[in-house]
Order: C-alpha cells, then structure tokens, then sequence
C-alpha cells in the first residue's frame, strides 16, 4: 500500500520560557498517509462517505450541464474519517500531533479542500471513469 506525505501547518502549543507557560503556536510538520485504496477495507466507509458528498454536490441541469455545489459539513466529515483511517503514524506526526491538528478548524479546512481537488475526486475519477471537474 502505498503512503505519501502531506506538508500540515496547525495551531500547536510550544512552552514560553519567559511567561512559564504554555501558548499557541502555528506549527508545520509532515504527516504521512495511506493512499486511497479500493482494497482496503478500513478505508471502505471513506470511500462510501466521498461518493455521497460528490453526489450529493454535482447537480445536473438536464441540459448536459452540472453544477457543483460542495456542503461544508460533508467535506468536514470525510476530511476527519481519512485523518482518522489514513494517518500513518510517524516520530514527527504522532498522535499528539494528530490530535492537535484536529482541533485547528483552519488547518481541517485547508488540508480538506487540499484532499477533495488532490486525492478524493481524482480517486474517484480513476475508480469510475467520470470527469468530475
């Protein structure tokens, strides 16, 4: 099975030296992740919660037209179920890490919308033939 790695800047903590505590701190690190795999089965309910936010999201008009129209919360579901089923873990992205990285809306966005153009619709597009940009 094949892994790639992904660049992830979020919102971490560090220790202040001069306050004696804690603060947050914008942290960037590469996190390693399965591919997506029609043979794998952790990744099965990924792949059934992709399909549905691509077809829940294109609209034919019936005219040979289609709009696209992507719901957040959709996108924000199958951007937590590949962090959840795909992270590989690594000394640099370790758990800690990855937990961190899920509680930074910001960095969930970016890496989501990166992960439906980068990985989800190309995945799609090569399992079932369709152009779906």
């Amino acid at each position: 099975m094949d892994n790639f790695v992904k660049e992830i800047t979020y919102l971490g903590q560090r220790y202040d030296v001069e306050t004696s505590s804690w603060v947050d701190d914008e942290v960037t690190k590469n996190a390693t992740f399965k591919e997506l795999d029609r043979k794998d089965r952790s990744q099965h309910q990924l792949h059934f919660l992709s399909q549905y936010l691509i077809d829940k999201s294109v609209k034919a008009d019936g005219e040979g037209k289609a709009t696209v129209e992507f719901n957040s919360d959709e996108i924000l579901k199958a951007t937590i179920k590949f962090i959840s089923v795909c992270h590989v873990v690594t000394p640099e992205f370790d758990e800690k890490q990855k937990e961190l990285f899920l509680n930074d809306g910001v960095a969930l966005y970016n890496f989501g919308m990166w992960l439906l153009n980068a990985k989800i619709i190309p995945f799609w597009q090569a399992s079932i033939g369709k152009r779906l940009k």
